[in-house]
């Protein structure tokens, strides 16, 4: 059988799209995806709040380790990065570049490492504390404390 394209009725995608859609339309109150759920619940408030602007993390949360206040904006402290640039800090000495002998120290040589650094490569045995455990006996019946 052949529609008006020349198509078999069977590949076209489109033959009865009637008999897919839907007999009756939805009851009142019933929902469907055509419903806006936020303000069927009245939720339109709180979403418009919670969207609407951006919540400013504290840099203290992304840097947990670091010790003093590091919240405040820099320029407050002079601890900003641009004011390190600008104004660099005085110190007692001046910074110097390595020598070459110095900076043999940190190049890695081949091979084994020697058996007087050994002992500085083993971390140190952790403790381990038990957790305290309720047993039970053969019967399935934890013992009576």
């Amino acid at each position: 059988m052949f529609n008006n394209y020349g198509n078999t009725m069977a590949s076209d995608p489109f033959r009865k799209v009637e008999q897919y859609s839907p007999k009756s339309s939805p009851r009142e109150g019933e929902l469907t995806g055509a419903t806006n759920l936020m303000a069927h619940y009245g939720l339109e408030h709180s979403y418009s709040k919670f969207s609407g602007k951006k919540v400013k993390e504290q840099l203290s949360s992304f840097l947990p380790n670091l010790p003093g206040v590091i919240d405040g904006p820099g320029h407050l402290d002079n601890s900003s990065l641009r004011s390190v640039i600008e104004k660099p800090p005085i110190v007692g000495k001046e910074l110097l570049p390595l020598t070459s002998v110095q900076l043999a120290g940190f190049r890695l040589h081949p091979g084994p490492l020697p058996e007087q650094y050994k002992h500085l490569k083993t971390a140190p045995t952790r403790k381990h504390k038990n957790k305290h455990k309720k047993h039970k006996h053969k019967d399935g019946v934890a013992p009576p404390e």
